[in-house]
Order: C-alpha cells, then structure tokens, then sequence
C-alpha cells in the first residue's frame, strides 16, 4: 500500500458517513415521494437548506440522485436508499447506522476489551442479513454436497434467506427456521406465502441456549453465529449441534475466518473489531481453532471450503 492508497482509506469514512446520514434524514425517500427542488425537501425533511446544499452535491456526484433541470430524481441505485422502493437496502444501512455510533468509540473498546453500550434496533440487524447478500441464497451453497439430506434445520436463521434458499434447492426436503419469537415475526412477513403455507417448512420459536432445536436433523446450517460468541460458548453451540443431528449428518457453519496467525481477507479482521465493540466474547475464529472446537465437540471429519462474501463453509460430520 503505498502513501495516496493509505490516505484513501483513511479518508474512507467521510463518503459512507455522508450516504448514511441521507437515510437517517430520509433525503432518498423524500425525494421519492415528490420532493424535488432543494427548497421542498428542506421543508418536507426539516433539515436546514444549508446542510442541504452541502449534501446533496455528494449524493449527485456519487450518482445516486441526478437534477436534469426538471427537478431532483433517485437514480437506479439511489432508489435503493429509499423506503418506498420495493427490494431496498434501508435495513441494512440503518444498520450500518447502529454500528456507526459504536465504531465512533472504536478507540475506548481497544483499550478495555469490552463492547460499547448503545441501543440495539432488532428490525434493521435482521433485514441487513437479507439486504447485505449480493447473491441468491443457494448460491452459498456451492461445494456442498446435499445428497441424501431430507431435514434441514436453520439455526438463529433470522429472516429464513437461507432456510427459503434451501427450501427451493431440495424440493422434497423438510426445513427448519429457529430463531427468538420476535424475529421469525419479522420473517414470517418477509418469506413467501407459498413457502409459509408448505407442509414442509417450519418455523421453530427458542433461544438454543436453552430451548430444544430438535433432533435427527440431517444437515444444520450455522451462519454467522458463532462470531458472537467466545470459545466457551461456542463449543456449547456445537456440542447442541452435534446431539441434535442424525447419525451421519452434518454441521455446516459458515462464518469469517483468519489463518492461525491472523492472516487473511481485511474484512474479516475488520470484522473482529465488530465483534470487539458489539459483544462481550465475540471474535472471528482462526482455522485451526475452530477445527479444534468441533473436534472437541466430538465431530469426525472437518472440510473447509470457500464461500461467498469473504466467508467460508466449515463442513463437520457426526460419526
């Protein structure tokens, strides 16, 4: 990296921070909804024309909104920062939002190794595991092998993408959403009604800490859960995994991981500071110990095989 690269990056947050201040004011929506001179989204919005005149070139320059003379207008992008529109990432950058104001104190969680306390909104960390996919669901899927496997379960699946994702993939299979009641509520509006009033798909209220996730499952898929969790934890997870799969079944867990000397994609150990200002004991797990963990759960072979979005699949076996 040389020194204009670095500066770059580090200069990085001014642009994300001024699209994510559009959606906290709803600039994007507004202008859907008819808002297209500065002066009417100034009074729709009761955002000061000033802070209006200085935001609105960025936007115009990033190209998400365009003025032809005829008055402003989202572009194809920028209708995505909408709420109006239909398929709209607003979740996902709402979320974004959450993470902002812990990231801001990013410094004090280095230095005492302990997360940042700020409100926690449900809703928009459950449409961004939807909204922040950049491919359809099965495509995840990719290298595993689903032969034989007539019961699926999705473990703290949140909106049901991938359990919908495998839902389609084995036509003939049985599929499980776990998850606390209040997100398979917000699932239950995001999942097709097809698939909501199939005989095979099931959504299975609990807290897997504690409540039962079934048996004789004959593939559970773990994706991005155990990031938020310690090692301790994690192995309890994996333990309840293994007790509930069929003989012969198999752990998926997809999740980001670093090689053992913390090498590796620069999300993925970005994300470890995620973790470091969301929760107590969370981390990105190095490859060997999360080998380690399922081999203590009582797991026999371990395959890792790459994933979409900087991920990978871990592909545990019950003996």
């Amino acid at each position: 990296m040389n020194v204009e690269e670095l500066t770059r990056l580090i200069g990085g947050y001014w642009a994300s921070r001024a699209v994510l201040t559009a959606v906290e004011l709803d600039v994007p929506t507004l202008i859907q909804r008819g808002a297209e001179t500065p002066e009417a989204l100034a009074k729709a919005s009761g955002v000061n024309a000033r802070g209006l005149d200085a935001l609105l070139p960025v936007l115009l320059n990033f190209g998400l909104i365009e003025n032809n003379g005829a008055g402003l207008r989202l572009t194809e992008t920028g209708r995505l920062l909408s709420r109006e529109q239909p398929g709209n990432l607003v979740g996902f950058l709402r979320h974004q939002l959450n993470l902002w104001h812990k990231w801001n104190r990013l410094t004090e969680a280095v230095r005492s190794g302990l997360p940042v306390e700020a409100p926690f909104d449900v809703e928009s960390f459950i449409l961004a595991m939807e909204q922040g996919k950049g491919a359809p669901a099965r495509n995840y899927f990719t290298g595993l092998d689903l032969s034989g496997v007539r019961r699926v379960l999705d473990l703290g699946g949140g909106p049901g993408t991938f359990a919908a994702g495998f839902a389609e993939l084995l036509p003939e299979a049985d599929v499980t959403l776990f998850d606390h009641p209040e997100v398979l509520a917000i699932a239950r509006t995001r999942l097709p009604a097809s698939l909501m009033a199939s005989s095979r798909f099931h959504l299975l209220p609990g807290d897997f800490t504690r409540d039962s996730i079934g048996t004789d499952y004959d593939l559970i898929w773990v994706s991005a859960i155990i990031h938020s969790y310690g090692p301790g934890e994690t192995l309890a997870l994996l333990n309840i995994c293994r007790h509930a799969l069929a003989k012969g079944g198999r752990l998926v867990v997809r999740d980001f991981l670093l090689k053992a000397d913390g090498s590796g994609h620069p999300f993925a150990a970005l994300f470890a500071l995620n973790m470091l200002v969301n929760t107590t004991g969370g981390k990105v797990y190095r490859v060997d110990e999360i080998r380690g963990l399922l081999k203590q759960a009582g797991f026999g072979s371990v395959e890792i095989i790459p994933s979409l979005e900087n991920a990978w699949l871990v592909v545990a076996k019950k003996e």
